[in-house]
């Protein structure tokens, strides 16, 4: 049920800023390679911030069935999806980010033809993105080395 409610909310959500996109056609005009590049990284910064960096744990485990236990010393967290509804639905969103990345193009497109004064955060989230991909692959280029030298 909550699928084909999250598919029908997303195709009225694509109408709704198509619609406000038309209306505002004269942005467009000034939509070039490098905007595009600067939202396409600050989308990927955004979902790799909220499928897995440690920074908005805190924002998934609002979705989660969240136990803690201390046995001999040693705290055990452990996570589970809730056993259905809404709750579940946005944690399985958060976990997904291919299915994350669709909605947070949507909101990213919105608030970019909206708000002139969003660019600037959306220009550091870029940033930071070029950031995680350069040590992605420092870090992978790493992991490789290590696995030659044994």
């Amino acid at each position: 049920f909550f699928d084909i409610l999250l598919i029908i909310g997303f195709i009225i959500i694509s109408l709704f800023i198509s619609q406000r996109i038309y209306f505002i056609n004269s942005l467009f005009s000034n939509f070039d390679f490098f905007n595009l590049a600067v939202i396409i990284l600050a989308i990927f910064r955004l979902t790799k911030m909220f499928v897995s960096d440690s920074i908005l744990q805190w924002f998934r485990d609002l979705f989660l069935v969240v136990k803690t236990e201390k046995i001999d010393n040693k705290i055990t967290i452990t996570r589970k999806l809730p056993n259905g509804g809404l709750r579940r639905e946005i944690a399985l969103l958060l976990d997904c980010p291919w299915c994350l990345t669709l909605w947070l193009s949507l909101i990213t497109f919105y608030v970019w033809f909206s708000c002139e004064q969003s660019r600037f955060i959306f220009f550091m989230l870029s940033l930071s993105g070029i950031t995680s991909i350069i040590y992605i692959g420092i870090k992978n280029l790493q992991l490789s080395l290590d696995k030659k030298m044994k």
